[in-house]
Formats: C-alpha cells, structure tokens, sequence
C-alpha cells in the first residue's frame, strides 16, 4: 500500500507506466473496482454481511450494522494480512484511505 499519493499522482504513475510498456494501464471505475472487491457475491463485503477488524485494517471505531466498536489499528498494514477474495485480490476494504 502507498499512502500521501493524489489522485493526480495516480494518473501521472499511470500514463509513464503506459509509456514506458507501450500498453495502456489506467485505474479502475468505482464500477470496476466495486465488482472487482465483491468477486461475485451479492454481500456488502465479498465475506459477507458485515465488517470487522477481523476483515480489514480500517477505522473500527466507526461500526457497520450491529458490530460493536473496536480499536482502529494504528498505521498501514502489510499487504496480505486479510484473506484475499475470490478472485484472489487482497486488501480491498479499508488500510489506506480510498
């Protein structure tokens, strides 16, 4: 994960990228990004209908359903600590802010 980075910055990595391997690269839609997070499940989260720091380095204090409050990790997490989903994407829901 990278954190500080605009979203400016993003499209600048992504057009050199594009230069330099002669393949266009770009970042994904909310669409995209949303599909690509779920990897098919009809839940708010691809492991299913609730969140917790169990799921995801995020700001825990802020509870979703019924969860009860917990304590928000400090810093960023290593990349993999949360298991991936379907499609084997890792880190989707929380870590750096999106």
């Amino acid at each position: 994960p990278v954190e500080c980075v605009s979203w400016l910055d993003a499209q600048e990595f992504c057009a050199r990228v594009s230069r330099a391997t002669g393949h266009a690269l770009r970042l994904p839609s909310e669409a995209e990004w949303e599909a690509a997070c779920r990897a098919g499940t009809r839940t708010p989260f691809h492991f299913g209908q609730t969140l917790t720091g169990g799921h995801a380095h995020y700001a825990a204090h802020h509870v979703y359903a019924a969860e009860p409050p917990a304590a928000t990790p400090r810093g960023t997490a290593p990349v993999g600590v949360h298991a991936p989903n379907a499609l084997g994407l890792q880190d989707m829901h929380g870590n750096v802010w999106e």
